[in-house]
């Protein structure tokens, strides 16, 4: 998880623990906590196309590679 969520995180529950009707701060960080999940999902889901496309750039070239080379 990100540096920065982690602080805010952390920020808004001390807000919470000192003020429980702090509804606003929850709904935010319950926003925050969904927009950043699908980010690492976006994130995992890009970095296994990126790693697909390398692995089949090596295995292709793998295949093509002349021989004694």
């Amino acid at each position: 998880m990100c540096f920065r969520y982690k602080k805010l995180e952390a920020l808004a529950e001390k807000i919470l623990a000192k003020n429980p009707e702090a509804t606003e701060v929850l709904d935010k960080l319950k926003q925050l906590k969904a927009e950043q999940d699908e980010m690492e999902d976006m994130w995992a889901k890009k970095n296994k196309e990126l790693t697909d496309a390398k692995d089949l750039q090596v295995s292709g070239f793998l295949l093509n590679k002349p021989v004694g080379v």
